[in-house]
């Protein structure tokens, strides 16, 4: 049957980038063979050159003698950590305690018995009424004054980052706190800087939050540490989950349930004294 002409021209899967033409290859051109040639002869081509050309384009090539785990250590090493505080004695001061505590540890139940009923509470609420006078747009962190040991004690930094609660050396003398309260602890704590901290000892005392007649009082543990901070105390998990708080930043407070109601403390707040002392 012959073949009908269409005046279009017909892919032969052939194309010479030298010559810009499809009637042979660019690797069977014989004209690129001999151009290649001169420059090797001319040493315009060293064989590092022709190991490069032969690598896919945009393909990166890992330098010998450098694994990942390398590059990954170099990386780490150079960069810095924002860390929290953490340790302490929380499931026990020795192996043998922390063992027992892991033992104990609530995994699941087969069988258990049906519910109590539960005692119905008020809600706890943030409305605008509890915004700071500042308004909401603040960065402060919620620093508060708490009664320790019948001691009001102020600059008490909230942090649910933290493992423990923590109660500065400087403070503790300033309590007027024998040393011979400490109860000994061996577990050190990490956070404050890049290594671990000792503590002096633990301290139990009661703790009050509220004011009037809607107060909570609580026995908390703090971990006293000889070291130089603008804050004299730092409420952490264990005190804030003590009295069951609830915090909101947007409002700087936080409430809690007392027998008389929903108790509320607020936060102390850098701009507000900033605009008093203008006055």
């Amino acid at each position: 049957m012959e073949k009908k002409f269409t005046g279009e021209k017909e892919w032969t899967e052939k194309y010479c980038s030298f010559h810009k033409t499809d009637s042979h290859n660019t690797i069977e051109c014989n004209s690129v063979k001999g151009v290649i040639k001169q420059m090797i002869e001319a040493r315009e081509l060293d064989q590092e050159y022709l190991a490069r050309a032969k690598q896919k384009k945009n393909q990166w090539i890992r330098p010998k003698g450098q694994s990942a785990d390398q590059n990954k250590k170099k990386k780490a090493a150079g960069k810095e950590h924002v860390r929290m505080i953490y340790g302490g004695p929380e499931g026990g001061d020795s192996d043998s305690q922390r063992k027992k505590w892991g033992c104990e540890l609530y995994v699941g139940s087969v069988a258990f018995d049906p519910r109590r009923k539960q005692t119905r509470r008020e809600l706890v609420i943030f409305t605008d009424r509890d915004l700071p006078i500042t308004g909401e747009d603040h960065n402060d962190p919620l620093v508060i004054t708490m009664d320790m040991g019948g001691v009001d004690v102020f600059q008490v930094l909230v942090d649910t980052s933290s493992s423990v609660n923590v109660l500065y050396l400087e403070a503790f003398e300033k309590l007027k706190l024998c040393r011979t309260r400490h109860e000994p602890l061996k577990t050190p704590l990490f956070g404050f800087t890049r290594n671990s901290v000792e503590v002096e000892g633990t301290i139990l005392l009661t703790c009050e939050l509220g004011t009037r007649n809607m107060v909570i009082q609580k026995q908390m543990r703090f971990v006293v540490v000889n070291i130089k901070c603008v804050h004299n105390a730092i409420l952490g998990r264990p005190g804030i989950n003590k009295v069951h708080r609830i915090i909101s930043m947007a409002h700087f407070c936080m409430k809690f349930y007392t027998s008389g109601g929903i108790g509320q403390v607020r936060g102390y707040q850098k701009k507000l004294d900033l605009a008093i002392s203008k006055l």
